[in-house]
């Protein structure tokens, strides 16, 4: 989930490097009613990345080879990158109706580091009332 604040805010860090990202990225499992915060410090997250042009080449050649992880064999493998502190534009959003993705936190269960949140209060903490919209996701699970 991205604030309006998100796409402005990353065009901006554009400016500084071809490839840009925030790190401790912010997860929430509206099924499981957890969420986490990441303790990515060397790459970030690529929900929460953005890059120039001349990354593309680089970027589709780690996704003809790389499977899972892309974001973190991207900052690897791209020298000319910043990373900044989480500005809490982006949530990364799991446990949602459809196709299981690959990453942390998208299937339901005890997960390591992940707190619980069975009222929504740190959701709501993060992205204030747009948290309802969230909440049938958590109650068909519970």
């Amino acid at each position: 989930m991205y604030a309006p604040a998100y796409l402005e805010i990353a065009a901006s860090r554009l400016d500084a490097a071809p490839l840009v990202g925030e790190r401790n990225a912010r997860y929430y499992n509206v099924a499981s009613r957890q969420y986490l915060t990441c303790p990515n410090a060397k790459h970030s997250s690529l929900c929460q990345s953005a890059f120039r042009i001349e990354v593309v080449p680089t970027l589709a050649a780690i996704c003809e080879r790389v499977k899972k992880f892309i974001d973190i064999e991207l900052f690897r493998t791209w020298p000319d990158h910043r990373l900044y502190d989480n500005s809490g534009t982006c949530i990364g959003i799991k446990g949602m109706p459809g196709r299981v993705g690959v990453g942390i936190g998208h299937r339901n269960g005890a997960h390591a580091g992940w707190k619980p949140d069975l009222d929504l209060t740190m959701l709501r903490s993060w992205i204030a009332e747009d948290a309802e919209t969230y909440r049938v996701y958590g109650e068909r699970s519970c």
